[in-house]
């Protein structure tokens, strides 16, 4: 379910309305900025940096993606 939710899954039936639109509908390019900017995960077991907590993990991506939104 999250990985639908988060555009990385398509849903086999019915709708992911996001703001008023359907996920399913996007684009690649559409997807990779709503996981960029408005839906995003935080892998905690694989290919991160071991010694950072989740939120130093967040603002470490924030700080690459040039987004300030907290």
């Amino acid at each position: 379910l999250l990985n639908i939710l988060g555009g990385l899954d398509k849903a086999t039936s019915g709708e992911i309305i996001y703001k008023g639109k359907d996920i399913n509908c996007y684009t690649q390019s559409q997807l990779n900025k709503y996981r960029n900017v408005e839906c995003g995960f935080i892998f905690q077991e694989y290919n991160v940096i071991p010694e950072l907590n989740v939120f130093s993990l967040y603002v470490r991506f924030k700080s690459l993606t040039c987004i300030n939104k907290f």
